[in-house]
Order: C-alpha cells, then sequence, then structure tokens
C-alpha cells in the first residue's frame, strides 16, 4: 500500500506544504528522514509523533520513563495511519 501524505507548515504565509508518497512498510524513524530531505530541514531540532495519545519517536531516559516512548524504528507507517 501506498500513502499519499500531505505535509504543511501552519502560520505560514504562503502556505509551504508538500506532498509526499511512501509505502506502508516505512517505518517512523525513516518517515522522520524523509521529512528532513523533502522540506529543506536539517535534522537540528528533537521531534516526536503523538498518535491517538501514544507518543512515538527516540525515548529519552533522562526525562521519559520506560515505556512512555515507543521507539519510532520499530514502528511501520501501516500500524499508526488508517488505510
Amino acid at each position: 500500500m501506498v500513502y499519499r501524505i500531505h505535509v504543511s507548515l501552519r502560520e505560514t504565509q504562503p502556505l509551504i506544504w508538500r506532498p509526499i508518497e511512501l509505502s506502508s512498510k516505512t517505518t517512523l524513524k525513516q518517515f522522520h528522514r524523509i521529512l528532513q530531505i523533502a522540506m529543506g530541514w536539517e535534522n537540528y531540532h528533537l521531534h516526536e509523533y503523538i498518535v491517538d495519545g501514544r507518543r512515538y519517536g527516540t525515548p529519552d531516559p533522562t526525562y521519559d520513563d520506560l515505556g512512555e516512548v515507543v521507539r519510532e524504528s520499530g514502528v511501520r507507517l501501516a500500524a499508526v495511519l488508517p488505510h
């Protein structure tokens, strides 16, 4: 399955957006890297995905309790996006 995702930045004039097509097998970690490239970003900021109240990203043992953040490298888009 292929997902067509419309990524846009809030509160920009003119609107900045990119269409991205990804395999349902793409992990959230891979999606993060693809977003960096598509938007012309250089990976300077921390990131996290929140889906249905669940946090996905890179757990930080200094701030996050065990199990509070699901490691993004093992989660595929098909597991968090609707069909």
